[in-house]
């Protein structure tokens, strides 16, 4: 277990500091192998490790990883109320980019074109 959480541990150093092609196999291999792990305490420690695996993910803005994990979370424990939070904040995450996207492809208001409404801000 102390080896799983140091690759853990290595594969957040690698997704903070930009290195997302080493951090993502790493962690999705840790995620497996807590996953894996039988007993109850092993369970719980599993559901701790894939929401440390989200929570940086999200905070580093690599939002596919975050979903990932947040789907392993769900998976793991469909009643636990923190996964069903961090796949709403992917969610969130997915439909803020939308609507900046929508903005910044809409046309100037001064072109008489029609605007139609994306996003609710």
């Amino acid at each position: 277990m102390v080896a799983t959480a140091l690759e853990a541990f290595q594969g957040e150093f690698f997704l903070r500091t930009g290195q997302k092609d080493k951090a993502r196999p790493m962690l999705e291999g840790v995620a497996r192998k807590v996953r894996a792990a039988p007993g109850p305490d092993a369970w719980t420690q599993a559901l701790f490790t894939l929401e440390a695996i989200a929570r940086a993910a999200r905070e580093v803005g690599d939002w596919d990883l975050a979903g990932w994990a947040a789907r392993q979370m769900a998976e793991h424990d469909p009643n636990y109320a923190g996964a069903h939070y961090a796949l709403a904040l992917v969610v969130a995450a997915r439909r803020r980019r939308a609507c900046d996207g929508a903005r910044r492809r809409r046309p100037p208001p001064s072109c008489g074109a029609r605007r139609i409404p994306i996003c609710r801000s």
